[in-house]
């Protein structure tokens, strides 16, 4: 860590947040995790510099979605920047990703106290194998999912088409 820099995770889940402890601590890493709804974010006592969102607002349902994008800044001083990687539209219907979200949703929520820095498409890499979803779509999991139209990386994981969004925290 550099100086002050203090990073901050938080979650809903207590198990996730065990999860996320065990892990930083077997790499050393310095990090203050912190149970929170993020559709509220009242609990959060810091004033952060920096968000970065991997697939919680995908994860999330519309109405929550906004109720996040509007408790963010709260908790964001001027100047702060989000970096933020959710699901895009342009995935297959039948793979089970949560919520696809499109441009428009984006450029809509995050205006007002955002300014929106950067948005293009990018390519997400899973960590799910094809051998995995192969055997998942056998299976109860996903049994409309056809195989053959996933793509995969050189390791042969899923990829996934996502929205990759960085914006400015405005005074």
């Amino acid at each position: 860590m550099h100086g002050q820099d203090r990073v901050t995770g938080f979650d809903y889940a207590a198990t996730a947040l065990r999860q996320a402890e065990q892990r930083a601590d077997a790499l050393g890493a310095e990090v203050e995790f912190v149970q929170a709804d993020a559709t509220r974010l009242d609990n959060l006592a810091q004033k952060f510099t920096t968000v970065l969102d991997s697939g919680l607002y995908h994860s999330l349902a519309r109405r929550q979605r906004a109720q996040y994008a509007a408790a963010l800044p709260k908790v964001c001083l001027p100047g702060a920047r989000l970096h933020l990687l959710c699901f895009s539209d342009e995935a297959e219907d039948d793979f089970p990703d949560p919520h696809r979200i499109s441009e428009a949703e984006l450029r809509t929520t995050f205006t007002g106290a955002w300014c929106l820095d950067e948005l293009h498409r990018d390519t997400y890499v899973t960590a799910f194998t094809r051998e995995y979803v192969e055997k998942q779509a056998e299976g109860e999991q996903f049994p409309h999912l056809d195989t053959r139209a996933l793509t995969f990386d050189g390791a042969g994981r899923v990829t996934r088409p996502i929205w990759r969004l960085t914006a400015v925290r405005l005074t």
